[in-house]
């Protein structure tokens, strides 16, 4: 027999699905009705990692089952990937991945990254795909995204929604205010909002609106509630000879932050929380020329009764956010000139304000908000690249200010690709680490800003991406090549390295004998997803979390994986020998395949069903069972051979992926399927659902496992298929005549070599 035409088996299995039992409701009713979830105990307990794919609250980690698609069908009780699932930290860190229970049974997708779930008390907050009609074309608005809760027990799932927005990548935070409550804050289009999501009836407030502002949330704190940007300032903007000043200004709000409107003056006061008397009180209040206002809403009327046009009012005197300036920010700092004029946007009066900016002022550009405070960078007349950093508490007047922010990194201390760093402060030193060309620093300054240390921490990084530090590790991220298989990656892949060592620790000579710990330590044998294209990782314990981009074929599914990272090295090196092995058998791809499919799935029937007829040699046979059987390099009888030793899948994977993802595991080793029926009362046609589930098969009790005939030449008949019309491929039916070769080869014509089989 040819070895280009040789045929393994396929093997079939189901997949259980994992979670609580969901009732659908019927018509009416606040909430989805399901069973509540056993053990779940209530508490005000504080979570964990809030604004990820993943948190952890109570001795359980709640997570988004896999990334799934906005447009994908989001019926109450019969989603799957996407979903809301659990499982108890104890397990997770335990390998006990199989033990995770659906919470709430709905699509959980939105496209901002920076913002997933988000969980105070006993309810977790999140964004769904809409599932009402558009009006128009009747077709599922799923574009837009509806902001819900449920509780966390898997009960009181919203059927209504806080808020709607009409684009699902709006960036978004779920957070506590100032008043203690819980408030969605969403920007759509330059306008910042602010809803209390306690009250479920509670209107938006509009915090600030303006088409060019950029809103910086807090970076490393997503349930932080206040958010900086800045303002521009307009001379007379309540007159025909509206101009702009030469000077910008700093502001923060809070997502408490409340706005009382006086139409009959045309003016609004913003109203801020007090914690001291745990109250609200004024802040300050802005007013407009109510005569000028009400002039142009006069012109629009006119304008519409000529063009035969519905009458909109230009200006709204009771509703604020139509008046010329919609800000309710308290003012941090102000670049206000010595020859600039005075405004109601600046502080107090001009003549209690302490010395001003240069001539015509500051203009500022907010860098960061992360740390306790606001980075920045602002322009005047002497070149200036200076990095100030202000911190949140600071106490004192907005134009003085400029004298209190701290200067992190002056002129000549130059981070490379300060969008690709890590700011630090410790003890009240700043510190960055940063990316230039292929290598990674760490770079600490003095109180001037100038540099006071610089580590090169490896030369080793080619196209990293900083992640996070936590403790002494540095995380980051690199797209690159699976080094023991020698494939590109879908997505990325994690290094670690202890980056609190002192400079000998990273030399080039004194460093070769330095601790393993620092140096950069990669996961050679997983691929993330992309950090554009979902969450980063999560890491809870012991435990890595991501969403798996491994292709089945050609496509990745993006369900949830784990891996311990305790045993990362050892892991590595069990990966290298498992495709060392394999690839040392160079001149026989049948079996290098065969062994791969093994490592993937941890089956061998297909191929013990293809030994029994003769499909593989008795070598090839005794050389499959030594890999199967094989050890760790200490000689150890350990799963070396199985891609479940070193990942697993948490949550459940539904059944049409299932599907997929087996018929691309199929694909990835070249192989293809060719279906057979069975005669009247068996199986009418082969069902292949073959996935890996914690990393093994997950197989019903009640399936039958069929073969499944493969053939290696699929390019070399569909060429045939194209030019040889006499003959057409038909499906092989044993039901009438039980002489049929059901192993022959289906077209009319074959080529030699496959006529030999």
């Amino acid at each position: 027999m040819r070895k280009n035409s040789k045929k393994i088996l396929g093997l079939l299995a189901a997949v259980t699905l994992l979670g609580s039992t969901v009732v659908m409701s019927g018509c009416g009713g606040k909430y989805y009705k399901a069973d509540g979830l056993d053990g779940y105990v209530a508490s005000q307990n504080a979570a964990t990692s809030n604004g990820g794919f993943a948190v952890e609250k109570d001795g359980y980690v709640y997570f988004i089952n896999g990334k799934a698609e906005n447009s994908a069908e989001n019926k109450f009780g019969d989603v799957v990937k996407g979903a809301l699932m659990r499982i108890k930290t104890a397990d997770l860190n335990a390998g006990s991945y199989d033990k995770a229970q659906t919470v709430v049974p709905l699509l959980f997708v939105a496209s901002n990254y920076d913002a997933g779930i988000y969980i105070y008390g006993d309810y977790v907050y999140f964004a769904t795909p809409t599932t009402d009609k558009d009006v128009k074309t009747g077709e599922i608005a799923n574009t837009h995204i509806d902001f819900k809760r449920a509780k966390l027990d898997g009960t009181e799932v919203m059927k209504n929604y806080f808020y709607r927005s009409a684009t699902n990548s709006a960036m978004y935070r779920f957070v506590k205010g100032d008043d203690g409550k819980v408030y969605l804050l969403i920007e759509e289009n330059g306008t910042l909002k602010s809803i209390n999501v306690e009250d479920e009836d509670a209107e938006p407030t509009v915090l600030v609106s303006g088409s060019s502002i950029t809103y910086y949330f807090d970076e490393k704190n997503p349930e932080n509630p206040n958010v900086y940007y800045t303002m521009g300032v307009t001379y007379d903007a309540d007159t025909d000879m509206s101009s702009t000043a030469s000077y910008n200004q700093i502001y923060k709000v809070n997502a408490a932050t409340k706005v009382s409107v006086n139409a009959k003056d045309a003016s609004y006061t913003v109203k801020v929380f007090d914690a001291a008397t745990n109250g609200y009180k004024d802040y300050k209040t802005y007013d407009f020329d109510e005569d000028y206002l009400e002039s142009k809403n006069e012109e629009a009327k006119k304008t519409a009764k000529e063009d035969k046009t519905k009458y909109k009012a230009t200006y709204d005197l009771k509703d604020y956010t139509t008046y010329p300036y919609v800000n309710l920010g308290t003012l941090v700092v102000d670049g206000v000139g010595s020859k600039c004029a005075w405004t109601q946007y600046n502080d107090g009066k001009e003549a209690d304000a302490p010395a001003r900016a240069e001539l015509q002022g500051y203009t500022y550009a907010i860098s960061r908000y992360e740390n306790g405070g606001v980075y920045y960078t602002r322009t005047e007349v002497a070149p200036n690249t200076n990095l100030y950093y202000l911190a949140d508490n600071t106490s004192t007047n907005s134009i003085s200010a400029n004298t209190q922010a701290s200067v992190v990194l002056n002129n000549n201390a130059d981070v490379s690709d300060i969008s690709n760093a890590l700011f630090e402060i410790n003890e009240g030193v700043h510190s960055f680490v940063y990316t230039s060309g292929s290598s990674i620093y760490k770079l600490t300054t003095d109180n001037t800003g100038a540099e006071a240390s610089k580590i090169e921490l490896t030369k080793d990084a080619s196209g990293a991406k900083l992640w996070k530090t936590a403790g002494n590790t540095l995380y980051y991220t690199a797209n690159s090549t699976d080094e023991a298989t020698g494939k590109n990656l879908n997505g990325m892949t994690l290094y670690s390295m202890n980056y609190k060592g002192d400079a000998d620790k990273y030399h080039p000579i004194l460093g070769m004998n330095a601790e393993d710990e620092y140096k950069p330590l990669k996961i050679g044998y997983i691929d993330m997803a992309s950090a554009d294209s979902w969450y980063m990782p999560e890491i809870f314990g012991n435990t890595l979390m991501y969403a798996n981009a491994q292709a089945y074929g050609t496509n990745s599914y993006y369900y949830i994986s784990a891996t311990d990272l305790t045993k990362v090295r050892e892991n590595n090196e069990k990966y290298e020998e498992v495709f060392e092995s394999i690839k040392s058998y160079d001149k026989n791809a049948d079996l290098r395949e065969a062994m791969e499919y093994y490592f993937r799935t941890g089956d061998r029937t297909a191929f013990d069903d293809a030994y029994a007829k003769d499909l593989y040699t008795k070598y090839e046979k005794e050389e499959f069972d030594k890999f199967v059987a094989s050890k760790d390099s200490e000689g150890e009888a350990i799963a070396i051979n199985k891609q479940s030793a070193l990942i697993g899948t948490v949550g459940a994977v539904n059944d049409e992926d299932g599907d997929l993802m087996n018929e691309g595991l199929l694909d990835l080793i070249e192989k293809e399927t060719v279906t057979e029926e069975e005669e009247e009362g068996g199986l009418k046609g082969w069902h292949i659902a073959l996935i890996a589930v914690g990393g093994a098969l997950v197989v019903a009790a009640a399936v039958v496992i069929p073969i499944v005939l493969v053939s290696k030449n699929r390019k070399k008949k569909a060429e045939q298929e194209a030019t040889v019309n006499a003959y057409k491929r038909k499906k092989i039916d044993t039901t009438d005549d039980k002489s049929i070769d059901v192993y022959a080869d289906e077209t009319a014509e074959e080529p030699a070599e496959e006529s030999e089989e």
